[in-house]
């Protein structure tokens, strides 16, 4: 722009500046269209939920919006193998029951485990929160502290069910009978695929990007307990031992011992 307030000039924006407007603006349309998948998927269950619609109808409905998150990531550019595992799991699961006449009966464990996504609504929503200029600053700080409420009570609560949900499945269906046999093969195959996601998003959200205060409170409380053993990675101090920090003590510094379990406690009842 040239001219400004009082008279002064401004220079034209350089090619560095608009190669950064164009990746904001590229990086805003991302997290619009997952948030707005993300919400499409928490209306169709709750229509399911409220028989609306039927459990099949559902399911077609979250393939459609997978191929949709698919697309954004590759063009995106932020395709990770994890992304490729959850949905190539997915497609299997739903050809699985869609196609596979006796594992049709298990159709609903594909819908369950779509409980994850209402986190996922509230982490896109801060994320775009962070980066609109919208209202005053206290009121987007307080926006965004709600969705980082939300985010982390709805998130371990989901992992916990997910997880809990497949495996008692499995394991009812390997009592069941030999007819059921072949259906706990398949779901328990799915166990530890599940496990494995929940667990390495919940490390990657904890320590990386929701919460970037993780390493600080965890370390102030640790050195409270016992300053003499804990050394994080890139600490100098030569007096202290280095030891590892679980993603479980981890949990339990930043949520709440009593939390935590109550969360595992009640996600099971729900399962059981």
């Amino acid at each position: 722009r040239i001219g400004g307030e009082g008279g002064e000039k401004l220079s034209k924006p350089t090619q560095r500046d608009e190669r950064e407007f164009a990746k904001r603006s590229f990086e805003l349309l991302f997290i619009r269209i997952q948030l707005t998948a993300f919400i499409l998927s928490c209306i169709a269950m709750t229509a399911y939920g409220m028989g609306t619609i039927n459990l099949f109808t559902h399911l077609m409905m979250e393939v459609v919006l997978l191929g949709l998150r698919c697309i954004n990531e590759i063009t995106s550019k932020r395709f990770a193998y994890d992304d490729l595992i959850h949905h190539t799991a997915m497609a299997l699961g739903s050809a699985l029951v869609s196609f596979y006449q006796p594992f049709n009966q298990y159709a609903y464990l594909l819908t369950h485990l779509q409980i994850i996504h209402i986190p996922f609504v509230s982490f896109y929503y801060r994320k775009l929160l962070l980066r609109l200029n919208n209202g005053t600053k206290d009121a987007r700080l307080r926006k965004i502290r709600i969705a980082d409420s939300i985010f982390r009570t709805a998130w371990f609560f989901s992992v916990g069910y997910r997880s809990s949900l497949l495996f008692s499945s499995a394991m009812v269906q390997f009592l069941s009978g030999r007819e059921s046999l072949i259906g706990g093969l398949i779901t328990s195959a799915f166990v530890p695929i599940i496990f494995y996601l929940d667990t390495y998003w919940s490390t990657f959200f904890i320590k990386k990007l929701n919460w970037p205060e993780h390493k600080s409170l965890v370390r102030k409380r640790l050195l409270e307990k016992n300053p003499s053993e804990v050394r994080f990675r890139g600490d100098t101090t030569k007096s202290c031992r280095t030891r590892k920090v679980s993603l479980w003590e981890s949990m339990n510094i930043l949520i709440g011992r009593k939390t935590l379990w109550c969360g595992v406690a009640v996600a099971g009842y729900v399962v059981l």
